[in-house]
């Protein structure tokens, strides 16, 4: 070998070790970057899982008293419809029963 070949062969070496340490450090920045960027992210995962579920309870408390209102309202309206229909029922036994009563005593002559 030349000296010549043995300067370009020394060279070669010397830009190839350069590369590989660029290369490593290169390297090592990216694990580092890919490590901060999954951090970043599972953190804005969780904040965001927890928004929703945040959201979630509350439409979910919101439908909860909406549909317990209206369940009282309902029984409220029922209770009242019934109340108004026994008054009826009560109302005409009664009317039915002095018409009766009436109608017995007649015959007995008096009223």
């Amino acid at each position: 070998m030349t000296d010549l070949e043995k300067q370009a062969e020394a060279k070669w070496e010397q830009a190839k070790a350069e590369a590989q340490a660029k290369l490593s450090g290169l390297s090592k920045d990216a694990v580092a970057t890919y490590e901060e960027k999954k951090k970043d992210a599972a953190t804005y995962a969780a904040s965001t899982l927890s928004s929703y579920q945040k959201d979630a309870e509350k439409t979910w408390e919101q439908a909860r008293k909406e549909a317990e209102s209206k369940l009282d309202n309902a029984r409220k309206k029922t209770g009242t419809k019934l109340a108004q229909a026994v008054d009826t029922f009560d109302k005409k036994v009664d009317e039915g029963a002095a018409k009766t009563k009436g109608g017995i005593w007649s015959w007995f002559g008096s009223k």
